[in-house]
């Protein structure tokens, strides 16, 4: 299936952002919270992701076959479980630049457990994702045909409830409480694309004026998550509605290809998020550059051998 170039663009954008934010937490790693740039981007950019991996799983799943819990456990779990044990072998590393913020368990056992009970404790996204293609997984199996627009709403809220309702303590619920609306928002959008894209243009500047209104108000860890909704959302239509009209403009087709090629690597997933120079903002510049840089060689690198495609990726 031809791949979805705004889709690539807004994963490119996405990626960049979670770059950044690591720059910005690496280069000044005390108050760094109350930095105006780091609160933008923790606004949106797993909240972007996760709306983006939902309308991918509607958009090119097209139907749930046999292969399809192999698949998805190969691409999520496998790196989620790799990226988890890599991270902790080189946590004492300069380059890595992780000690500051994640308290580690003395020893490999004790970190084995807390990764049974809590899968979401450094590298959460992947496994949210795939509980949540999992859910789908299941409605499709359970719903079929039936799944028209009303019943994927009605269906979708009932578990959303009911995720919300479970103590979130362990194995991740916490995460999905947040994140599974929104996942199922990009499912939706995806199922229903062509009907609905046209409006969100209409909703550009509304959401822009209630964006700033209420964004004195955001904390980096946010407990209201009506208020996360709100401002993520308005956050991504925004961006949605920029990226679509720059696609369309051919003046600048190489920063969209540029943007697509980072959008369908996973250079998220990288270990050398520390190397720079100086000292505040130059500090965080540099390591941005560092980090994008050797992101995108490790990425080819790592790609091209298909043991740590697979490794590492969950691509074969």
């Amino acid at each position: 299936m031809k791949r979805n170039l705004l889709i690539d663009v807004l994963k490119g954008i996405a990626t960049l952002a979670v770059l950044l934010g690591h720059a910005i937490q690496r280069g000044l790693i005390v108050g760094y919270e109350n930095n105006i740039i780091f609160k933008i981007i923790y606004s949106f950019h797993m909240p972007l992701f996760i709306l983006l991996s939902g309308f991918s799983l509607c958009k090119y799943t097209k139907e749930y076959n046999k292969n399809f819990l192999k698949k998805r456990f190969c691409r999520l779990i496998i790196p989620t479980i790799v990226w988890n044990y890599l991270i902790y072998f080189f946590k004492d590393f300069w380059f890595v630049g992780i000690r500051d913020f994640i308290i580690f368990p003395d020893t490999f056992l004790g970190y084995t457990k807390t990764l049974i009970l809590h899968p979401d404790y450094i590298i959460w996204f992947l496994y949210v994702v795939f509980i949540c293609d999992m859910i789908y997984y299941l409605e499709n199996i359970i719903l079929k045909e039936k799944m028209n627009a009303g019943i994927l709403i009605v269906v979708n809220l009932i578990i959303s409830g009911v995720i919300y309702l479970l103590p979130n303590t362990y194995f991740g619920i916490y995460y999905l409480q947040i994140y599974f609306p929104i996942f199922s928002l990009g499912y939706f959008v995806a199922r229903y694309f062509e009907k609905i894209s046209k409006y969100l243009i209409y909703f550009s500047f509304p959401s822009l004026f209630a964006y700033l209104l209420l964004f004195p108000k955001y904390n980096v860890v946010i407990d209201n998550k009506i208020v996360f909704y709100l401002i993520s959302t308005c956050a991504i239509i925004i961006i949605y509605n920029i990226f679509n009209y720059i696609i369309n403009t051919k003046r600048i087709e190489k920063i969209n290809n540029a943007l697509a090629l980072i959008g369908r690597r996973s250079l998220e997933q990288c270990i050398c998020l520390n190397i720079g120079l100086g000292t505040g903002i130059v500090r965080i510049v540099t390591i941005f550059i560092t980090a994008t840089t050797l992101s995108i060689l490790l990425s080819y690198i790592t790609n091209n051998l298909k043991i740590l495609k697979l490794i590492l990726y969950g691509k074969y």
